[in-house]
């Protein structure tokens, strides 16, 4: 083998040495985006879900918004409900993190399950879009919110 090949062969063995190089300095300084893709991707994984949902504010863009100077009215605690069997599978099925039931003004005892408790964070999902809707039937019922098809203006 001539000089002139071994010169260009040496050449590139160099070029994967410097692609994983400057591959290993992007994952670093994307080191934050990667891990929120890995745990969006991986948010329903059943040996992930626990972890995932109760620290999505460490793994996912969010806004904090505050609740406000106004008193807590803290709701008081019903009696205790004990699921059904059928219930408990469904939750593990699905791989619940937390249940909690608002019954007659009262919250039943809450269940936290596998990974999480009554401290954590959670995304609300769904739960805002219900209480969302609950609020607009109770503005409509007092006449506050004059109709659901007025638009929507900027007032300040």
């Amino acid at each position: 083998m001539g000089l002139r090949m071994r010169k260009w062969l040496n050449r590139i063995g160099v070029v994967p040495g410097v692609l994983v190089m400057v591959l290993a300095a992007g994952a670093v300084w994307q080191r934050d985006q990667i891990t929120r893709l890995l745990a969006v991707n991986s948010r329903f994984d059943a040996d992930r879900i626990g972890a995932n949902f109760s620290h999505m504010d460490q793994l996912s863009f969010h806004q904090t918004v505050p609740r406000g100077d106004g008193p807590v009215s803290p709701l008081p605690t019903g009696p205790v409900w004990v699921p059904l069997l059928d219930v408990q599978a469904r939750i593990a099925d699905r791989s619940v993190t937390a249940m909690v039931i608002l019954k007659d003004g009262q919250i039943v005892p809450d269940g936290y399950y596998p990974g999480t408790g009554a401290d954590g964070r959670r995304i609300s999902g769904s739960v805002a879009k219900s209480i969302l809707s609950a609020l607009t039937g109770i503005l409509l019922a007092e006449g506050t919110l004059p109709s659901l098809v007025i638009p929507v203006v900027e007032t300040w």
